[in-house]
């Protein structure tokens, strides 16, 4: 994993690093993703992959806007939120219900590699996890037919 310089952000005191990672989704919860660490000297592709996935699990927090702690009960943009499991939410807004899933999904039966950030001050948001999926893949909400 490479040290990458960050500008200093807005309140801290001074400039620090971030650390990006590979990793492989195993499983996921509301708030967060339980991976392994991924070494990439073997090839990703067509049903299979070659490499070495560590041996410990490494928890990795959603964005933040995909995580259920960030709007469970709440209301945004006229929209009250609650939560069915870690990929699914229910929405209401004026009567109306509406579905939505994360998609695309975090699949773990052909299991999804993601880049995560750690923040030089471990900050993430979410307790436990000193990793933050960077979405590099675009996962949002998106209504369900």
């Amino acid at each position: 994993m490479l040290p990458i310089p960050v500008v200093i952000q807005p309140g801290a005191t001074s400039a620090g690093s971030v650390w990006c990672g590979m990793f492989v989704v195993k499983t996921h919860t509301g708030d967060f993703l339980v991976c392994r660490s991924w070494d990439d000297s073997g090839s990703w592709g067509k049903g299979s992959y070659t490499g070495t996935s560590g041996t410990s699990d490494v928890w990795v927090a959603k964005p933040p806007l995909l995580r259920r702690s960030m709007l469970s009960g709440a209301t945004r943009n006229g929209v009250t939120y609650t939560y069915d499991s870690a990929y699914e939410r229910s929405g209401t807004t004026g009567g109306t219900a509406i579905q939505e899933a994360i998609t695309p999904s975090y699949n773990t039966s052909f299991p999804d590699m993601i880049f995560a950030v750690r923040p030089a001050d471990g900050a993430t948001g979410v307790s436990g996890c000193r990793w933050v999926d960077i979405n590099l893949d675009g996962r949002y909400w998106a209504e369900k037919d």
